[in-house]
């Protein structure tokens, strides 16, 4: 289905306190994607950013980042003051996240909320529904605390081992921490499910990102260490990466440990569906970063000065998503496939059948080879302007080399457009794709340049940190938007409609399978009853084909055998009468059929011509269908017209529209001009008697009736005008 989406952080939102969080400026974005015509709403991960910033190392895949609780919703609840909040410092700037000062005022007004919340049983419920995740990462944070926020695999060597005594005790003494870290994952998660739900009633489902990789210095690792390639210290032996790109001539070291997939298959990859399955709760859809990770991963010796070092080694492709989707069901996923790609990859994307990710400023570097080109996408595919990896589209337009900017002015047709403006014929042609998903980041649609830049791959300390400003995202953005995606969304109303109804291939295997159970006492009897059928429907048709060619053949001398029989057993008079009533009979039904038949090819004719000059679809099919259905007298031409129109409609519900409309015209110009001088006058039945003849006919023997009772009634009609006529003529009366 085609549909179109904005990519917007949650921390890139306005607010009042430094950072976007759920506040009354989310649900205000919500309400400008549905003005704007959107439907989808992608976000980079929500989890608990630790240093550098980045929401792709975060300290658990699993738990939210506290930063998006809105305080002004714990105000409403009572456990903070308005002035409390106000008071602190969020940062000079609002157009960029003054994390450091973010992580002093968020943590202290936090903690102020907790002091006087009252643990109810919704509380723990939550805790005790999330308590295979949740547990560990509270400790976890708990114990960082306690070692000044210390890397783990620097704590004291009992306290690495999440299975420790050590470690067990440190969990009774540091229960009331632990308790408020459950506070706020269970804010998050209260306030976050809100803001969901109000998306989702507004027609907006939310696309969520999953990191392939987990941080050194997470909850994940630190709790399941014999999941990734470390030793016993935490030490990895490997870590995660990519070999050079266009982003670094060195390649990029992330530092993340490697899975050791031999463990995760042998416990049936249960933390990946663990993992999956919260994804799948937090968000509508998962967005799965570097999918080519799964097919073949890139390991970097630890010690590796950069990324050179580095070799390909086998993931654990297809064997994964097949373990999660018999676990899970099927899985809305988009799969990031950028990047150095190989037939391991294209391959791996065959078999889940996820769509991939195309980026239009990856397209204009190489000619027309370059399969980023909007021209050469399939459906299944996602396509952005850019992401959150990418410099703004502004920005990267005026770095462009100028001999793919020229490309790039030859291939949009943009010669004349403002720099100023650029952004906006890239997002045109995102729209304009065959693809099933545009999504455009916000920083594109509001035109920004460097400044709006939200990473620099491999790269600390200026990431993440770009907001939108209040009232930035204008009424005239979102009408523009609104236009281009009303204009290229194809999918009519029944379309939408027929993608929700839901089939299940196995219910209906299942069903086939009962069927074939059920019917195997009654086979050897139900064969027999076939065959002879078939046997008897042979000989019968053989008997008839011989007999119509007999007839055929011998039919001058079996009407002089006839008309013989006829004088010799009736009166003279009744045999000439009965032969006067035969001939107007053969001749009302020729002169029917011929007419029929050249009504049927002019109408037939006059919507191929009209279809085709007008350029509807299936211009050729629906004339010739027209041509068929219309040798049914009166109402043909009206059944083919709406199996043309859904034909239609699945194409554009516009054209189908227009179709009526020229059938109105048509059947108007063929009931009173066409048909009356060919068919009408042929049997000499006035329209009124034709109607009566159709009805009738229709109703006693169906489409069959309705031809045979229209030249049959003609024949009536003569032979009474006839006899009118006749005995007008007896009585001497004249009727002008």
């Amino acid at each position: 289905m085609r549909a179109s989406g904005v990519l917007m952080p949650v921390s890139s939102l306005p607010s009042k306190y430094g950072i976007g969080c759920f506040s009354k400026e989310a649900y205000e974005f919500v309400d400008c994607l549905e003005r704007a015509g959107q439907s989808k709403w992608q976000v980079l991960p929500l989890g608990p950013t630790g240093y550098g910033d980045s929401p792709y190392q975060p300290f658990s895949t699993f738990a939210g980042n506290p930063y998006f609780i809105d305080l002004d919703m714990l105000v409403e609840e009572g456990l903070l003051f308005k002035e409390e909040c106000e008071q602190l410092q969020w940062g000079w700037d609002p157009r960029f996240v003054d994390y450091e000062r973010i992580y002093f005022s968020k943590n202290e007004i936090l903690r102020k909320a907790y002091g006087r919340f009252d643990a109810d049983d919704k509380f723990y419920a939550f805790c005790k529904k999330e308590q295979e995740w949740l547990e560990p990462y509270c400790l976890f944070r708990a114990i960082k605390d306690s070692q000044n926020g210390a890397l783990w695999t620097t704590w004291p060597e009992e306290l690495r081992k999440s299975d420790s005594k050590e470690v067990q005790n440190k969990k009774k003494e540091l229960e009331k921490e632990m308790e408020y870290y459950q506070f706020l994952e269970y804010e998050f998660d209260c306030q976050w499910n809100k803001l969901k739900a109000y998306a989702n009633k507004k027609g907006i489902t939310i696309i969520g990102d999953l990191p392939i990789y987990v941080a050194i210095d997470s909850a994940d690792a630190w709790a399941n260490p014999m999941m990734f390639q470390m030793d016993e210290n935490g030490v990895p032996s490997a870590i995660a990466g990519c070999p050079p790109d266009a982003f670094s001539a060195d390649g990029q070291m992330w530092g993340n440990p490697l899975y050791d997939w031999k463990t995760q298959k042998k416990t049936g990859y249960k933390w990946w569906i663990q993992r999956m399955k919260r994804s799948l709760v937090l968000y509508d859809t998962v967005r799965i970063d570097h999918f080519r990770g799964f097919a073949e991963y890139y390991a970097i010796p630890a010690d590796a000065e950069n990324a050179l070092e580095g070799e390909w080694k086998e993931g654990p492709g297809i064997d994964l998503f097949r373990a999660m989707e018999k676990a899970l069901g099927d899985m809305d996923v988009i799969a990031e496939d950028l990047g150095t790609l190989d037939e391991k990859v294209f391959d791996l994307m065959d078999e889940t059948g996820y769509p991939g990710m195309k980026v239009l400023q990856f397209a204009f570097d190489s000619g027309n080879t370059n399969f980023y080109l909007p021209h050469r996408y399939k459906k299944n595919c996602v396509v952005y302007t850019g992401t959150h990896d990418n410099d703004t589209t502004k920005a990267w337009y005026y770095g462009m080399n100028d001999w793919a900017r020229e490309y790039s002015k030859a291939y949009l047709n943009n010669y004349d457009r403002p720099w100023e403006d650029i952004p906006w014929d890239f997002i045109r042609a995102a729209e304009a794709s065959v693809a099933d998903l545009a999504v455009i980041p916000m920083w594109d649609l509001l035109c920004c340049g460097s400044e709006g830049r939200m990473n620099h791959p491999s790269t600390l300390g200026e990431n993440w940190k770009w907001r939108m400003l209040p009232g930035e995202f204008r009424e005239d953005i979102i009408g523009r938007l609104r236009w281009l995606t009303d204009t290229f969304q194809s999918d009519s109303e029944i379309v939408k409609w027929a993608s929700t109804i839901e089939i299940d291939p196995q219910k209906i295997i299942d069903s086939i399978v009962s069927v074939l159970r059920s019917g195997a006492d009654n086979l050897v009897s139900s064969t027999i009853t076939v065959t002879m059928g078939l046997v008897s429907m042979a000989m019968n048709f053989a008997i008839g084909f011989v007999f119509s060619c007999y007839v055929l053949l011998q039919k001058e001398k079996l009407g002089r055998q006839v008309l013989k029989a006829a004088y010799a057993i009736l009166p003279v008079k009744t045999v000439e009468y009965l032969g006067h009533v035969c001939t107007l009979a053969s001749k009302v039904f020729s002169s029917f059929i011929t007419g029929q038949c050249i009504e049927a090819v002019i109408l037939g004719s006059m919507f191929f011509v009209s279809m085709t000059i007008g350029r509807f679809p299936y211009a050729m099919l629906i004339g010739v269908l027209i041509s068929f259905t219309a040798l049914i007298p009166v109402f043909g031409g009206i059944i083919g017209c709406w199996v043309g129109f859904f034909l239609i409609l699945m194409v554009s519900p516009l054209k189908a529209l227009a179709f009526l409309i020229l059938f109105l015209i048509l059947q108007q110009i063929e009931g009173n001009l066409i048909y009356p001088h060919v068919v009408g006058n042929s049997v000499g039945l006035p329209a009124i008697w034709v109607l009566v003849a159709v009805t009738l006919g229709g109703n006693l023997m169906g489409i069959v009736g309705m031809l045979i009772f229209i030249p049959l009634v003609s024949v009536i009609y003569t032979l009474f005008k006839e006899w009118v006529s006749e005995r007008l003529e007896q009585k001497k009366v004249k009727i002008s």
